[in-house]
């Protein structure tokens, strides 16, 4: 289990700006599920199909979850949010940003790299609670997320 803890201040960045940009970029989720599909869209033999194949109006907006060479958040707006350091604006979890030990990212997050589509409504919660973070607790087949555990 990793508590990942995220700066509300910087989060609410995002969030504003993806509902100030409601057009989202299709996920790999949503290459794969056919829910979000065009009529008549055809999924590939490994069951995708092309990002053009989605209809976007389908999709809710949402922040990705994304472990590479850090843990962080960024939206999942279409319209990119330039980042200082970055292409696009992200908000790494304390102590699993650029210069963080690569042993440390996998022991939180796991070796592979991912990006997890976590729609707003899920964050706007918890950005209600008090402190100044909002946490992400990773489980090896689940998350939560809160804003209870700034303190520990």
């Amino acid at each position: 289990m990793a508590v990942l803890k995220f700066k509300k201040t910087e989060v609410k960045k995002l969030i504003d700006h993806t509902l100030q940009n409601p057009k989202m970029s299709p996920s790999l989720i949503h290459l794969a599920e056919s829910q979000f599909w065009k009529p008549h869209a055809k999924a590939s033999d490994f069951g995708f199909v092309k990002a053009s194949d989605v209809d976007v109006s389908k999709i809710e907006p949402y922040l990705s979850l994304v472990k590479d060479s850090g843990i962080y958040l960024m939206s999942g707006s279409s319209k990119t949010l330039p980042g200082t350091t970055t292409m696009n604006y992200v908000v790494y979890a304390e102590g699993y940003g650029e210069d963080a030990d690569y042993d440390d990212i996998v022991a939180a997050a796991g070796g592979d790299d991912f990006g997890e589509t976590i729609e707003l409504s899920a964050f706007q919660k918890a950005m209600e609670m008090d402190g100044e973070y909002l946490t992400i607790i990773l489980r090896s087949n689940d998350m939560l997320i809160g804003g209870a555990l700034d303190e520990e």
